[in-house]
């Protein structure tokens, strides 16, 4: 049920201890990894997760697109760290322009 490319990075990860995601601005890519690393409860990945994607969204000023919000909202639990850094994003760096009107 797990994108292969995901389930590479994680045992990438496992030995080296080093996030190799190749594209720091592909937000589904991180929130897939950090719901993989929420079933295999792994908190030191989630946390290397967590802490890569803050740094990638800063650096490149793009923040998470609606698909990879419904990633972690559909594959977290409410107390979700990754919950938290979604809003915490949303409510510094969130625009108008991103919420639908209807």
């Amino acid at each position: 049920d797990e994108d292969l490319t995901v389930v590479e990075i994680y045992f990438k990860w496992l030995y080296s201890r080093n996030l190799p995601v190749s594209n720091h601005t592909d937000h589904v890519q991180y929130s897939r990894l950090y719901v993989l690393g929420e079933k295999l409860m792994n908190e030191a990945f989630q946390n290397a997760v967590i802490d890569d994607y803050a740094e990638a969204s800063h650096a490149q000023d793009e923040w998470p697109t609606r698909s990879a919000v419904r990633v972690i909202y559909d594959g977290t639990t409410t107390e979700s760290p990754a919950r938290r850094l979604l809003i915490d994003m949303y409510c510094w760096h969130g625009d108008e322009k991103w919420v639908d009107n209807d």
